[in-house]
């Protein structure tokens, strides 16, 4: 599938695939351009498309130039241009371990619960603890919890109805 990626003049050849949890989750898909003044004319569609979704995601976007097969990585608004397989590994595995996915809960009466509102709130308090996100399911597709452990407290969001998003 993901070969046809590289053939022109086949359904999936432009635009964009999602992957999330290693599968593919959609192809063919538009994403929203990055418009700044500052990014390099010679860039094409595919390069301001993974910036434009770096910056408004928390994705990782990789880009494969048509014209030259060098590969980018964009993350957060930044292209990181001709990156190295080795390097494209590290990096893909580094953002591989934001969210650990755990099959326990810490014990909620014997810790202070800080509840965040917005899963937003939760990437900025994992950046300024350096601690991981956990992630457990706990009633399949209606209910669950995104966790940070610190000391005595839980860092909590809970996420409801998981299949209606």
């Amino acid at each position: 599938l993901l070969v046809n990626l590289f053939v022109p003049n086949t359904p999936l050849h432009d635009g964009a695939v999602i992957i999330s949890n290693n599968r593919i989750t959609a192809a063919a898909c538009i994403l929203p351009l990055a418009n700044d003044k500052e990014i390099a004319k010679e860039l094409g569609t595919r390069h301001r498309a993974a910036i434009g979704i770096s910056k408004e995601t928390d994705s990782i976007a990789v880009v494969i130039s048509e014209e030259t097969g060098k590969i980018s990585v964009a993350k957060d608004g930044t292209l990181i241009a001709d990156v190295d397989e080795e390097t494209l590994k590290k990096i893909l595995n580094q953002y591989d371990r934001l969210i650990v996915t755990t099959s326990s809960m810490p014990n909620l009466e014997k810790n202070n619960i800080i509840k965040l509102k917005e899963f937003v709130e939760l990437l900025d308090a994992k950046d300024n603890l350096h601690k991981p996100i956990f992630f457990i399911e706990v009633t399949p597709h209606q209910k669950a919890y995104f966790f940070i452990q610190d000391d005595d407290n839980i860092i909590l969001f809970t996420l409801k109805n998981i299949d209606n998003k």
